[in-house]
């Protein structure tokens, strides 16, 4: 890149010769309220608010902002999001490096709009030359004189945008399927950044041409959704806005749209769902989300990998785009095999914690690997660990591996592991059967249970619990027989009680307490003690990091013992069962 290409301010306007000069009363409004100092005061009041309070009300809204973006919806208020301004530093680093410009992409319906009238509304207040182009390909042009307009198929690149600075192209395309024209992605000129859906055909001559980045917009996470009452400014409540979530997912636009016809969309998600007819259907969808495929987008959604940085493009994250989908999901492949669950694991490839469609695969791998004997899955088990108990919050629990007083030995013969004791006690809830090293594994069978199944539940048989009802925080359960006391004469019961590292939905915490109180009581209508509770997070072979568990609010009711087991499932997955 040149190294004339500055940030000074051009001493002449001679690029003003063909354009369009905007005398409505709307359009000097606007430029009046947001140019230089007016603009900045209007911005650092902004930021004075705390980040899910941080709303900017334009009172005066262009006639293309109105009808060509969804402004109309909030009424002009546009929610500062973190990933807004994470992204607008991110360019400001790219333009400095003299990058040739930035395809944002990313599921529809995010609020790349909204961000592209963001960045226009920043680089106002700091006076600096932009161009912004809607997608009925309407260029508009922001300098010190006022606003400027003119066809984008009528932009003659080296007379109508000759300046020194460089200004930045905004490009609202999301709704066009044409390339912008060449005027405002020309690298020496401009300094792009096109707000284009997920498609290569959109943008692939101009990234070739100029080796444009291309970054993903994350959607909106859990706590900016909640704002939405704000925003809003509507009688719809928090609980109101969680709910909708559960169905329509993260998208500003499905959240609308469900609100507006909650039956219609609904039913293009069942459309998706009855053409999906086998695993390679599935799989076939999961990947077209990168290509813009409109069925892809109905039940899967894309993410950044990582935090991205300002020289690199990103690469995206595929997940099942809401809690509805992922029961749809569920229900559909109920009976899929364990080589069908083998390959969806890994095609999936994301961290389960992170993931709702990893979350999904990992649960079936980590109750198949603990439902069977420890002599068919050696390799797979890597110690039961207790975790500790945080001393300011009871119901938190953590492991560290990098820290942790226990050490994992596996004996070369591989037939099994042990983890030395803890060199001190690290819950307050330490039972009567003892602290253990190992999960007790045998064959046992997986079991659907409904909660009017507790009275008829056989505790001499070897079964592996499932909990159909969605309500409860936990994964699985099982009974474990054992005996204390002289000659082993007192039969005593452990419940086991199984969550696996995953995406939590909302659940009702009472209700779970009910249930295994209930449990308790089964044993002790047969003439036993009340049964020790042993919680347990199933979680994939540690990365290195920290693992927390918070349990539920309450839970000292039931309370026990608190482990995690470790998983080695890409053993699993390299040498099967």
């Amino acid at each position: 890149m040149s190294s004339s290409i500055t940030n000074a301010f051009p001493g002449t306007f001679d690029y003003h010769s063909r354009w369009k000069r905007e005398l409505a009363d709307g359009w000097i409004m606007f430029k009046e309220q947001w140019w230089g100092p007016a603009g900045k005061a209007r911005l650092h009041e902004v930021w004075l608010r705390k980040p899910e309070s941080r709303i900017i009300q334009l009172e005066t809204i262009p006639g293309p902002f109105l009808s060509l973006t969804s402004l109309h919806c909030t009424k002009g208020r546009i929610l500062v999001r973190n990933e807004y301004t994470q992204t607008h530093a991110r360019l400001t680093a790219a333009f400095d490096a003299g990058n040739s410009g930035v395809i944002l992409t990313g599921s529809p319906g995010i609020g790349k709009s909204y961000f592209i009238i963001y960045i226009l509304l920043a680089r106002m207040a700091n006076e600096q030359i932009t161009i912004i182009t809607f997608s009925d390909r309407e260029s508009y042009l922001f300098d010190k004189e006022g606003v400027w307009s003119m066809h984008s198929d009528n932009l003659k690149s080296w007379e109508d945008i000759r300046t020194s600075i460089r200004p930045w192209s905004l490009i609202d395309a999301d709704m066009d399927k044409l390339e912008p024209a060449a005027s405002l992605t020309s690298a020496p000129l401009v300094f792009s950044v096109q707000a284009v859906s997920p498609d290569p055909k959109r943008y692939r001559l101009w990234k070739k041409g100029w080796g444009g980045i291309k970054w993903y917009m994350n959607p909106w996470t859990e706590a900016e959704r909640l704002q939405l009452h704000d925003v809003w400014k509507s009688e719809y409540t928090i609980d109101d806005i969680v709910e909708l979530s559960e169905t329509a997912g993260p998208c500003i636009r499905d959240l609308v749209a469900y609100l507006t016809h909650p039956r219609d969309f609904v039913g293009e998600i069942w459309e998706v769902f009855w053409g999906i007819r086998n695993i390679s259907d599935l799989v076939q969808l999961f990947y077209q989300t990168t290509q813009s495929s409109e069925s892809s987008h109905e039940v899967f959604i894309l993410h950044r990998n990582g935090d991205g940085v300002f020289h690199d493009s990103d690469e995206p994250v595929i997940d099942c785009k809401s809690l509805f989908v992922l029961d749809l999901l569920s229900t559909k492949f109920a009976n899929t095999d364990l080589t069908e669950v083998r390959y969806l694991y890994t095609t999936f490839d994301s961290a389960p914690e992170s993931n709702l469609l990893a979350s999904w695969m990992f649960r079936k791998l980590a109750i198949h690997c603990t439902s069977l004997p420890r002599l068919r899955n050696p390799h797979i088990l890597l110690g039961l660990h207790l975790m500790k108990q945080d001393d300011g919050n009871s119901s938190r629990f953590t492991h560290d591996p990098r820290s942790s007083t226990e050490a994992l030995v596996v004996l070369p013969t591989a037939a099994r592991a042990y983890i030395r004791r803890p060199e001190r006690p690290l819950s307050r809830n330490v039972s009567r059967s003892g602290m253990r090293n190992t999960l007790p594994l045998k064959q046992r069978a997986i079991t659907p249970f409904m909660d009017d199944d507790v009275d008829t539940i056989d505790l001499s048989a070897p079964h592996y619990f499932i909990p159909q009802d969605k309500k409860h925080f936990f994964d699985a359960f099982f009974f474990e027989q054992s005996s204390t006391g002289p000659g082993g004469s007192d039969a005593t019961m452990v419940l086991w009680i199984l969550q696996t590292l995953s995406v939590r939905r909302p659940r009702s915490f009472e209700y779970s307490f009910e249930t295994i109180r209930s449990l308790q009581q089964r044993v002790v209508n047969e003439g036993m003690k009340s049964p020790d509770i042993k919680y347990v997070l199933l979680a994939p072979q540690n990365r290195g990091r920290k693992v927390s568990w918070t349990l539920p609010q309450g839970w000292e009711a039931v309370s026990g013992e608190v482990y995690i087991q470790y998983l080695d499932l890409q053993w699993f997955l390299a040498n099967g069962q």
